[in-house]
């Protein structure tokens, strides 16, 4: 069936007019709820306990992720355990008896395990493993968000949410719970300087008949998702981002494709990025903390930061279920640019192959097939020696995983991972996972 995660750029399309009195904003849109949390197995009913605490606006859930790794074949032969705990806490204001078109989300999360040894790599291999960027162990309120429906077809959001998942959308390769776990098969990497994890902002996304929307987005990069934000929060460091985004079928075969553009006036001499998307020992310790390095090097010196991205997933067979879910296979790219005078990677490519229906009929299992290529800046390359690592052109990635849904609560899945690192000193490797959803 279709897993659509989506935040705050695009929820599911809207069947009833925002204009209306009297509604639910997850009556609007239905799926909005899951996709809010980014889970499409999030409990959509149950014991009459829950089903009552919905009814009355107010909406419980949790998840628990855990992922075993192990290298076979590479120069660290690491095996980890890291895992995930999720809490969400979402007010339906219409149904609290408020106002319509209202909602509130808290989302509470808790990072276990230890870190896996990248063997060289740039990008994470386990997602899950970054967030949220606290101490394992150590719980944090990493997203309180409010939205708001207004006429014109208009949602509008305020807080502190991950600006880039509800942007740089995809059908097949944007959730780390149920699809790749490969960050570079999540998100493109190239947002990496543009937005933290999580950050204080602001967004409107207006929504069209013909299943095109439109979302601007303002958000700060001085926030992060293990402080409320309220004290670090600073208008000199911005990132502004515009995205224009299409869901329908081609053909009877459902599509979702986008395009993004992003601003940033941060300070990007340090080539600071997001630790969510980058191992903070490739990030060479702050370019400005390596003595004498500008009488060595030209390093990039440019505000104003900006990047292109966009990506497209399309079925290209299938069908819908008496449940209209979509089952079948689909294919997925995301292609990204960004000057090479101020960033470490500058081109970003990613495609695969996916599927939403498993082996001997398994309608709820899923599968997938995809290649991720981080190209690093020809201005930062030829001297990256002098500021501790010699990199390569690129960093690629090849990830195949097998999902098995035991129920509606429970997914299991297996995943294999041939890594050319990004450190030139650093062999080929292979890596293998195993990741427990629980759905609680």
């Amino acid at each position: 069936m279709i897993k659509k995660i989506i935040l705050v750029g695009v929820a599911s399309l809207p069947t009833q007019s925002f204009a209306e009195q009297n509604i639910s904003l997850f009556d609007i849109s239905p799926g909005f709820y899951s996709q809010l949390l980014r889970n499409p197995n999030v409990r959509q009913d149950g014991d009459l306990y829950y089903e009552d605490l919905r009814s009355k606006g107010i909406m419980l859930d949790s998840d628990i992720t855990q992922i075993y790794q192990g290298t076979v074949k590479g120069e660290s032969e690491d095996n980890n355990y890291s895992g995930s705990a999720d809490l969400w806490l979402t007010l339906d204001i219409a149904k609290l008896g408020l106002w319509d078109k209202g909602a509130l989300m808290i989302h509470s999360e808790i990072a276990f395990g230890s870190s896996f040894d990248s063997g060289g790599a740039a990008l994470p291999l386990n997602f899950d493993s970054t967030m949220p960027g606290s101490e394992k162990g150590e719980a944090t309120i990493s997203e309180f968000l409010y939205l708001q429906g207004i006429p014109g077809n208009t949602i509008l959001a305020l807080g502190k949410t991950s600006w880039t998942f509800g942007m740089d959308t995809n059908l097949f390769a944007n959730n780390e719970r149920n699809q790749f776990i490969y960050t570079g098969l999540v998100n493109t990497p190239l947002l990496a300087p543009f937005v933290p994890y999580t950050s204080i902002g602001g967004s409107a996304t207006t929504f069209f008949d013909n299943g095109l929307s439109m979302t601007f987005v303002a958000t700060s990069n001085s926030t992060n998702a293990n402080s409320v934000g309220l004290d670090d929060f600073t208008a000199s460091e911005m990132t502004y981002g515009y995205s224009v985004e299409w869901v329908g079928d081609i053909s009877g075969m459902p599509s979702n494709y986008n395009a993004l553009a992003g601003i940033t006036n941060k300070d990007t001499t340090d080539l600071d990025m997001s630790s969510s998307m980058l191992f903070d020992d490739i990030l060479i310790g702050g370019i400005n903390d390596t003595p004498d390095i500008e009488s060595n090097v030209s390093i990039p010196e440019k505000t104003n930061n900006y990047a292109f991205s966009f990506s497209g997933s399309q079925y290209i067979y299938g069908q819908y279920d008496d449940n209209h879910n979509f089952n079948g296979v689909g294919i997925f790219a995301r292609v990204s640019f960004a000057p090479e005078d101020r960033n470490l990677f500058s081109q970003f490519y990613s495609v695969g192959i996916s599927g939403t229906e498993g082996l001997f009929n398994r309608k709820e299992d899923s599968w997938g097939l995809g290649w991720a290529g981080t190209y690093v800046s020809d201005d930062i390359r030829p001297n990256s020696d002098l500021y501790g690592h010699v990199l390569a052109n690129s960093e690629e990635v090849i990830e195949g995983y097998y999902q098995v849904s035991i129920n509606r609560n429970i997914q299991l899945s297996l995943h294999s991972q041939y890594v050319k690192p990004i450190m030139q000193s650093y062999d080929e490797q292979l890596v293998f996972s195993t990741r427990l959803q629980l759905n609680l």
